[in-house]
């Protein structure tokens, strides 16, 4: 129970924008997590780690936390962990200049499905690989995501939050005139 309210509180600092707050309780959880139960408690820590790292621009850090992160997710059976991992290292590689890698970590998240969560795994996947084709100058493809795509309000609203600015991006895309 002490390592989720430590992430809990760190995830609610990093929301509030109280970023190095949320780093530090990241880094408190990972410790206490290593401390008292083994590394795989601790992959949610690293993702968390790794997130506020992108955000502060040092990719190569992040990508190191995500490398670290997966195993771990993996070791302790945590698919949506993977999964989210997986989608934090497309963003990385994308922000790398590495759109192969960011396609290919994007196909490897699509893979991973826990039952009950297809949905909601699905419609993330799929925003992100739109970002991703928006990314790259593809408007067509990500068009085409967002002509097919069905918002609902309810459910996930981390997910739906994703999609919605997913679409306002594509809609934005195809307003702006090329250069």
């Amino acid at each position: 129970i002490y390592l989720s309210i430590l992430s809990a509180q760190a995830q609610l600092r990093a929301e509030q924008g109280q970023l190095h707050a949320a780093a530090a309780l990241y880094r408190r959880a990972r410790a206490w997590a290593q401390d008292h139960g083994g590394a795989a408690l601790a992959a949610v820590t690293v993702l968390g780690l790794a997130d506020l790292l992108r955000e502060w621009n040092d990719l190569d850090a992040a990508a190191a936390h995500l490398a670290e992160h997966l195993p771990l997710a993996e070791l302790a059976g945590q698919m949506g962990s993977q999964r989210d991992g997986l989608l934090g290292l497309a963003r990385v590689q994308l922000a790398l200049g590495r759109p192969a890698a960011a396609h290919a970590s994007l196909a490897a998240a699509e893979a991973l499905t826990e039952p009950g969560t297809a949905q909601r795994a699905s419609a993330t996947v799929a925003a992100w690989q739109a970002r991703l084709a928006l990314a790259q100058g593809d408007l067509p493809a990500a068009q085409r995501w967002a002509a097919a795509c069905t918002l609902s309000p309810s459910g996930d609203h981390q997910a739906h939050a994703l999609v919605a600015l997913t679409l306002a991006r594509v809609w934005l895309a195809e307003a702006t005139p090329e250069a």
